[in-house]
């Protein structure tokens, strides 16, 4: 009859009782490669628990506590790169900027703002058209505009360049 290999662990561990343990000890006794198995894991056995091993593993959880601790921060900080790549690329946020409480425009709306005509046909593949253009009463010239995109990010507004 063989020995499962959960009853041999137990017997290695000693967790075997009485009449159970004795006869795991007489059937390792009985076949010498089974009892030269069990004396060779005794002394792994009792090499993990020395001082020595302990040490040593103490160390590498301490080791590996210490070496995840940056992985919450290292996320944080690619999250923020990812972000403001994907804004550059997908030019989110860089139409207006705010300046002293006032809005200003820049990129390529601030081209289009200064460049392109009221009625010209080329600008409506761009990134925003121009509507009227026009003089305020204070003496700024002012343009009406609107920007391509979808509902949430879609501008529309007056621009005036004040004469300084």
């Amino acid at each position: 009859m063989t020995i499962s290999p959960d009853l041999l662990r137990d017997f290695i561990d000693g967790k075997l009782a009485g009449d159970e343990a004795s006869d795991v000890a007489a059937k390792i006794a009985a076949d010498p490669d089974l009892a030269a198995y069990v004396e060779d894991q005794k002394a792994v056995k009792a090499t993990r628990v020395s001082p020595a091993a302990v040490w040593l593993e103490r160390i590498g959880e301490t080791a590996a506590a210490k070496s995840a601790s940056w992985i919450p921060v290292s996320t944080m900080a690619v999250g923020i790169a990812l972000g403001v790549l994907l804004a550059a690329v997908l030019g989110i946020g860089t139409q207006m900027r705010s300046q002293g409480g006032a809005l200003i425009a820049q990129g390529s709306l601030a081209q289009i703002l200064s460049n392109a005509l009221s009625a010209d046909a080329q600008t409506s593949p761009a990134a925003a058209r121009i509507g009227g253009s026009f003089w305020s009463k204070n003496g700024s010239f002012c343009r009406s505009f609107v920007t391509r995109g979808n509902a949430a990010s879609a501008l529309a507004g007056v621009a005036c360049r004040e004469m300084g």
